[in-house]
């Protein structure tokens, strides 16, 4: 989830605190980002920080399946996870 600031070029036109804003973020657990359509300011990173975060909770999904490692075939099973996981990637 993330919570964007638009206009950012247009300071005057700002109705909530930038540090309001980012606490209420924090509060929500969401990427806090400014950007500028206009000029494309933190365009780019915006979509950085969503594709990681998105990458970070299919990752924290996948480990919560393989925590408890008990026989030969789970750890397999493990070791090919493993595998998978280090070549993850996102595409937008």
């Amino acid at each position: 989830m993330a919570l964007v600031g638009t206009n950012i070029d247009r300071y005057e036109l700002e109705e909530v605190p930038e540090k309001e804003a980012k606490a209420f973020a924090k509060e929500i657990n969401a990427i806090y980002q400014l950007v500028s359509a206009k000029n494309g300011t933190g365009i780019d990173e915006l979509f950085e920080n969503i594709g990681k975060q998105f990458l970070d909770i299919i990752l924290s999904q996948e480990d919560e399946k393989y925590k408890e490692v008990e026989d030969n075939d789970s750890y397999d099973s493990y070791k090919r996870y493993l595998k998978r996981k280090k070549n993850k990637c996102i595409l937008f």
